[in-house]
């Protein structure tokens, strides 16, 4: 379809289920790891930064303020203007 999609690992989701699915991922960590995880967002360029904030949101409401984004395949200097 032509609506966005949000897929966390193989499973589509709602925003809503995206801090239940951080804190989920944290606690199957180990211990020391727990704090040092990093939020990977794949985002593809036809998406509303509406949804990338919305989801951004939810993310800081489970404390997980480290991301990561990549949004195209390719080298880094293609990007720089």
């Amino acid at each position: 379809g032509a609506a966005a999609r949000i897929q966390l690992n193989d499973k589509f989701a709602t925003v809503e289920e995206v801090g239940a699915f951080i804190l989920a991922e944290r606690a199957s960590k180990r211990q020391e790891l727990q704090n040092v995880l990093t939020t990977a967002l794949k985002v593809d360029g036809e998406t509303k930064m509406g949804l990338v904030s919305d989801i951004k949101q939810e993310l800081r409401k489970v404390n997980a303020l480290k991301i990561n984004y990549t949004t195209r395949v390719g080298d880094y200097r293609q990007n720089i203007n």
